[in-house]
């Protein structure tokens, strides 16, 4: 697994702040000094509570200073119109205040499945073979490649390369999501001799309907994929699909558009 990290990946991370139980409310957020949008654009959310914040290894020392620069303790003014004190505190104080902790998002955050659960779901036919690769951001057209800055196009060609070094039998494709979802790809590695097959760019479509390879049960290209997949700073999560089955009250002359409309995942590890 070595070679697939010859390449240089960027240093675009990307950050799990989590807050204090107070600090849940939006206007508590610590947004006013240490994470202001334009130096650290929030990308989402994690569990309730948590922020997912893009940054630079620069604005994290910025932000680092700040918070180390704050007062200690909070600072306390005599209001006139309560006759009474009242909590002072700057800016960075009260965003600091608002923090439990600061983490790199880590391969922990991005799958909560094994390599043998994998293996087991995936190896059912009805799941369709198929590993749920959700992005932070979408992947650029090939041709919109050079417009970006350097530190996101490393990051976006060390992912791209990092899947073409990987196994024969790969097969990557964008899945077509609503506006503002997060961007998702689908992988499968199948029995095939052929190179990575890959469809990444926003101006690819998907491949229509064709003959689909078995699915590969062989244990080193997944754990080559997982791997690669667990530690590259542009994945948010990696899921198992669901099972999808007929539900119980659909008329056994239901066509196959409406049978997809009304299908529920029988099962899901993710």
């Amino acid at each position: 697994a070595n070679s697939l990290v010859s390449y240089k990946v960027t240093d675009i991370g990307y950050v799990k702040v989590t807050m204090r139980r107070k600090a849940w409310a939006k206007s508590h957020r610590p947004v006013k000094v240490l994470f202001k949008h334009r130096r650290t654009p929030a990308v989402g959310g994690g569990n309730l509570g948590v922020m997912i914040i893009e940054a630079f290894p620069a604005t994290l020392l910025q932000v680092a200073d700040e918070i180390e620069g704050a007062e200690k303790s909070t600072r306390w003014r005599f209001d006139e119109a309560k006759r009474k004190w009242v909590p002072d505190p700057s800016r960075a104080r009260s965003d600091t205040g608002a923090i439990d902790s600061i983490e790199l998002f880590s391969a922990s955050d991005r799958r909560n499945f094994s390599l043998k659960d994998a293996l087991d779901w995936l190896s059912n036919p009805a799941t369709g073979g198929n590993y749920e690769v959700d992005l932070f951001v979408s992947l650029p057209s090939p041709s919109a490649m050079d417009t970006l800055g350097e530190s996101r196009r490393r990051m976006f060609m060390s992912f791209s390369k990092g899947l073409e070094a990987l196994s024969r039998g790969l097969t990557v494709e964008r899945r077509n999501m609503p506006v503002r979802s997060p961007a998702r790809l689908s992988v499968r590695i199948h029995q095939a001799s052929s190179p990575p097959i890959s469809r990444l760019g926003a101006d690819e479509t998907p491949a229509g309907r064709r003959d689909i390879a078995p699915f590969d049960t062989s244990e080193k290209p997944h754990r080559q994929l997982l791997e690669f997949l667990d530690r590259h700073p542009l994945v948010r999560r990696i899921s198992l699909p669901g099972v999808v089955v007929q539900s119980n009250d659909m008329p056994a002359h239901a066509s196959s558009e409406s049978q997809d409309s009304t299908a529920r995942p029988a099962r899901r590890l993710s």
